[in-house]
Formats: C-alpha cells, structure tokens, sequence
C-alpha cells in the first residue's frame, strides 16, 4: 500500500463525510429559486479550502460566484491551476431516482446523488489529494483552484474573470476534471471536447388554439409548420441538411482512427446500457468517431398542441423546439449559429411567425495529446489502475476549455475518473466508489510528478 492510499484510508471516513455534506446542497445554477442554495454552497468550499490552508475569495461581480482559492508554496515552483464547477443540473424527474437527489445514497458500492459524477465528485478528488499532501509534509508544487458557478446554465461569469482579470489565474497548466471515461474501470486522458449552439424555436400562428375541423385547411397549424422545419434539419441519411454546417469539419487522421480502433469499445454493452439495438452513424464511421469527430444535431425538446389525456382537436396556436448542435474543432460557433437561423427562416412556411431565441454558445477544444504533463498522468493512472489511461475525445461540451487556452495558458489537460455508467445529467447519477478512491490516489501522484516535469513559465 503507497503512502497515499494509506494516509486517505486512515482519514477516509472523516473525509468522506464532507463530500456527503457538499453533495446535499442542491445548487441548481438554471432555476433562479435555487440560488441561494448555490450561493450557500460556494460559501461552504470556501471555508473548506480556508480551512486546508488556502487564500480563497469569491468573485461574484460577473454573475454566479466563481470561487479562487490559491495554496502558495513557493513562487519559484510551477503552478497548476485546477478547474471544477459545483452547479449541478436540476433533478426534477425525482420519481426516477432511488432516494431524493440531493440526499446522497451509498448502495452496492456506488454513491447516488445529483452532481456526485459531474462534477462534485471530481472536485473532491482534488481537495482530497490536497489535504493528503499537506498531511505527509507540503504541496509539491503551487496550486490553484477555480470553482464556477454557471456551468450547467451557459453562464458568463467565469470567461468575463478569465479575461478581464488574468493575472489572477496565471499558471504552468490548467487541470480539468469535469470530463468523463469511456469505460467502467479506467480513468481517461481528454484532448478534445466538442462545442455548441443551443436555440428556441417559436412559432406562433393564430392569436388563440382553434378547432382542428372548423378551421383547419386553411389556418397554418404551428405544429405542422413546426415538424416541416424539424424534418428539414436533417437529409434521408440524416445528416445535418444546413449548408455549410460540414465546411470545416477535418477528416479523421489515420493515427486518430487506429487509436480508437485499438480501445476495442464494447458496443454491444454499450447498446444494453443505454437501451437500444441500433447506433447511426455516418457511411464508413464507427460510433466512437461519429460521437467524437463529427457535428451532431438534436432535437432537444418538442412544445406544442394538447398532450393530455384521450383527444381533443385543437389547431394550436404555438409550439416550439429547442435544439443544439455539437461542433468539432474549426468549427466557429457564431457562423453555425447564423447558418442555422438561415435555414430555419427558410423553412418556416407561410402563415406562421417565427423567432429564434439562443441560449448559449460555446468553443469546440483540442488541447494536448503529449507532452510533459500527459506523461505524468500517464505514469500515475499507470501506478494506481495498473493499466494505462484511454487517450480519447469526448462528445460533450466544457465551454471554458478553449478560453483557458486561449487567455490563462496554452497547455490544458483534461483528466476523466468518472465513465458513461454515471449516468451523469439523468436520474440516479452515481460515481463508484472505486473509481472516487483510484481518483483521490491518482491526483496525489499526479500532483508529485507534475511538480517534476513541468517548468515555471
């Protein structure tokens, strides 16, 4: 047993117990009724990162606080700066889960509970493997934690900090966290994560619901007009029918298409998992490299017409969609965001009036696949998991990776210990407890060997 995973035995309950007690805040960042909630929550880290030993403030004159804690050691040290955010998505589909979400449940050696994969959990990694260095002497290097606040709703507050107050976060390398696995049992190293455009669809057609016989024929339904413009987003194959959408969009490298071969993912456990016996893909793509390089469409959400008990003809008056769209890196969200408007417009039939509402936009990222800092993490997800990391993209979306490259530090790198059975986003989000105590393990050897292999800027 390392003196790592012996001193975090020893301390393990003790710490385990305020990981609980961060999970119980339900710090909802989209519904405002949750805010004080959030707020409490910022609160309580702060005063957990005082009470290891850091300088912490929270800055909350650009929205949501974003907490900054800093453990200085010595200024002629390297310093990673460690990105994590502790809003959650809302769980209002409480049905669905085993136990309230914002009741923590340990059951068959896995913890349930909103926000315990994404991204609480890997937080507390982090903080963890702070306390246990602190514990067997000092930090091997300075450290740095950024903590926002908006992460699940599209926020501005952490881009405005990064940009406008720079000096704040200057640093040798940025961590983050937030990014999952791909497979249950082995932790990942992230280079890419794709970006994104979300919008609303609005179609308004008569000034009230009328009666489907009555009026019907002449009158627009915008339910109809709605599905015409749905339908119209997608060709027969079911590639995204927006021109232009595919014009920047690299072809997969032969290295990178090895390299995926070579995971040998399982996709018929990964069919069972999600419940389905069919995947799409484009002509010639694996799922993986359909997921990972290419831009994807989804219809998010469909309003519209009666959906209660039994019938009713109605012609509705409105109905809406919202709907995003995964971009791949060279991919410029304000150019896809236009294109999409432009052939919305040009779908929408007449008789109904049309607005687009957006709701967030954010960068795709390609960051390392080598260097010092990818071979320090290598060697530690080596040691604690006693095989290597998966070296993968992701088809999610962290908006602030490319801000970070681009004005706190080139050099990002993405560490994943959490993995698609977390069901992250959805009901009975859960982390294994293995996987939390290989994470804690893992960032403490992580922390030692990057002190050695990166140099001060």
């Amino acid at each position: 047993m390392n003196k790592y995973r012996q001193l975090y035995q020893q301390h393990k309950n003790d710490l385990f117990q305020k990981f609980l007690t961060l999970l119980k805040f339900p710090s909802v960042s989209a519904d405002p009724a949750y805010y004080g909630q959030l707020n409490a929550c910022a609160d309580w880290l702060c005063n957990y990162m005082k009470d290891l030993g850091a300088t912490v403030e929270q800055i909350k004159n650009y929205g949501l606080p974003v907490v900054l804690a800093n453990f200085s050691v010595d200024p002629k040290l390297p310093t990673v700066l460690i990105y994590g955010h502790y809003d959650v998505q809302p769980a209002n589909d409480r049905d669905l889960w085993f136990q309230d979400p914002f009741e923590p449940l340990i059951r068959d050696g896995k913890i349930y509970g909103r926000g315990v994969a994404d991204d609480k959990g890997p937080i507390m990694m982090g903080l963890f493997a702070i306390s246990i260095l602190k514990n067997l002497g000092q930090l091997p290097l300075n450290i740095k934690i950024i903590l926002e606040g908006e992460e699940e709703s599209s926020g501005e507050a952490i881009f405005k900090l990064v940009e406008r107050e720079p000096e704040k976060l200057k640093c040798d390398l940025v961590l983050c966290t937030d990014t999952g696995g791909l497979r249950s049992g082995r932790a990942t190293i992230v280079y890419s994560t794709r970006g994104l455009v979300y919008k609303q669809i609005d179609l308004i057609g008569p000034s009230h619901d009328l009666h489907s016989g009555t009026y019907g024929g002449p009158v627009q339904p915008p339910t109809n007009a709605l599905a015409l413009i749905l339908a119209g987003l997608f060709d027969a194959e079911g590639r995204i029918n927006i021109p232009g959408v595919y014009d920047k969009v690299r072809a997969i490298d032969p290295d990178e298409r090895k390299a995926f071969a070579d995971l040998n993912f399982d996709y018929e456990r990964y069919k069972n998992h999600i419940g389905t016996d069919t995947l799409i893909t484009e002509p010639g793509l694996t799922p993986l490299e359909q997921n990972w390089c290419r831009p994807n469409l989804c219809v998010n959400g469909i309003i519209g017409g009666y959906t209660g008990q039994g019938p009713k003809t109605v012609l509705p008056s409105t109905a809406s969609a919202k709907i995003s769209m995964r971009l791949v890196p060279d991919q410029d969200p304000q150019e896809i965001s236009g294109l999409i408007d432009q052939r919305i417009r040009q779908l929408c039939p007449p008789g109904i009036r049309l607005e687009i509402k957006d709701f967030g936009q954010a960068e795709p990222f390609l960051g390392l696949r080598s260097g010092p800092a990818v071979e320090a993490a290598t060697e530690a997800i080596t040691c604690v998991y006693e095989c290597g990391p998966d070296l993968i993209r992701e088809g999610g979306t962290i908006p602030i990776l490319s801000h970070f490259a681009r004005y706190t530090h080139p050099n990002v790198l993405c560490l994943g210990f959490t993995g698609a059975e977390c069901n992250t986003h959805g009901p009975n989000e859960n982390l294994s407890l293995d996987a939390f105590d290989k994470g804690v393990e893992t960032m403490c050897l992580f922390l030692e060997l990057l002190a050695g292999r990166i140099e001060r800027s």
